[in-house]
């Protein structure tokens, strides 16, 4: 799927503010990232060859909220229990790595855990229900 190179990331070991220092340091006017001494210019090549994803013309947009009452987000809900306590992002790789599904519920798992490591920073790498 053009997602191998983000096996490698230990996600016990990301410090929960990595991706503020990340958003600090990135302008996305001139989609460079300023490391101190050195300036990276982001180009999609860049990020292919760094995360593997591919090269598409279609443009990443946001979606709006999605209810609770979707079928598809009430049964990804119910494999964690939806009055239980808060689950820990490695609980949700744990049950990636264990199941032999590649379907939906797969995808879904993987975008939880790749969107709290890179993108959404929790309370003691709690998943947002």
């Amino acid at each position: 799927m053009g997602f191998a190179s983000i096996q490698r990331f230990n996600v016990v070991h990301i410090p929960s503010c990595f991706g503020l220092w990340l958003l600090k340091k990135y302008d996305h006017n001139t989609k460079t990232f300023n490391m101190g001494n050195r300036v990276v210019n982001i180009t999609r090549e860049l990020v292919n060859d760094v995360l593997g994803i591919p090269m598409g013309s279609k443009e990443v947009t946001e979606m709006k909220r999605v209810s609770y009452k979707n079928a598809v987000v009430a049964k990804w809900r119910n494999l964690f229990g939806v009055g239980s306590p808060l689950k820990k992002v490695n609980e949700v790789a744990d049950r990636i790595i264990s199941s032999d599904d590649n379907g939906r519920m797969f995808q879904l798992n993987f975008m939880v855990v790749y969107n709290i490591v890179m993108c959404q920073i929790t309370k003691m790498n709690t998943i947002n229900m």
